[in-house]
């Protein structure tokens, strides 16, 4: 859920304004690599190119680096945060 926030608050395409009527999950497509960027420790640099793929190569629309770059900033720190707390956990605990 926060990589899908992440990437609606992006909103390359402006689907989200304030009278939005757009379902959730308009970026779900993206989410899947980018889950595996941030899992695996990938440069923030390395996700900003996929960003920027994203918005140039698949959705013709024109690229803010300084807005991708600063929705990375919090995704990557919620990320390092949640893996934490998810290895002090241990693999038999159960978040209900």
């Amino acid at each position: 859920l926060a990589v899908r926030k992440a990437l609606a608050k992006w909103d390359p395409i402006g689907v989200y304004g304030p009278d939005s009527r757009c379902p959730e999950g308009e970026y779900d497509s993206y989410s899947d690599y980018l889950v595996s960027l941030l899992d695996h420790g990938a440069p923030k640099e390395e996700m900003i190119r996929y960003l920027k793929d994203v918005c140039t190569d698949h959705m013709c629309m024109p690229f803010d680096r300084r807005k991708a770059s600063q929705i990375l900033d919090d995704l990557i720190s919620f990320w390092r945060t949640w893996k934490k707390q998810m290895k002090e956990l241990g693999p038999d605990h159960i978040l209900e």
